[in-house]
Formats: structure tokens, sequence, C-alpha cells
């Protein structure tokens, strides 16, 4: 990704930090209880884009935004629904 580009996303009631930044460089969100909305931006001097969720089963999802190495990547996890007999 661009190194411009800053994460808008619904941490803390919002953020707008680099991806690079301490306060989220490899960090882990889980929704609903850190990651208050499904939803990512990312926003740069020329443009950027953004990523949403839409489940009807609400099933938890999580971001994690960089890693230890390279703080430029965004991964999105679905964690899966219990069997209910």
């Amino acid at each position: 990704m661009r190194s411009d580009l800053k994460l808008v996303a619904p941490f803390f009631q919002g953020v707008k930090l680099p991806l690079d930044d301490s306060l989220i460089k490899d960090s882990h969100w889980e929704w609903p209880f850190f990651w208050e909305a499904g939803l990512a931006i990312l926003q740069g001097d020329q443009g950027g884009f953004w990523v949403h969720t839409q489940d009807n089963r609400y099933r938890y999802k999580a971001l994690h935004v960089g890693t230890a190495k390279d703080a430029a990547r965004l991964g999105f996890d679905t964690k899966p629904m219990a069997h209910r007999q």
C-alpha cells in the first residue's frame, strides 16, 4: 500500500493514524468489542479506498493492522460459528 495512506477506523470511537503508528502497528482488533464497526478506510493525499463487511449472521470478525516487519498490511478474519445441536 502507498506510504501516504492513513487508517481511519472505529477503534476507540474513531482514529485516523498512519499505519506505522505505535498505537495500531502490528495490532489485532476484534468486532464488536474493539473494532466497533466492520469498516476500514485508507485515506491519502491522492485518494484511497475502503473495506466494510455486511453479515446477516453476525459472526465475530477481526481486523489485523500490519505485522512486526511490515506496517502496510491489513488482514481480515471471520470466526466460525459453533455448531448447535
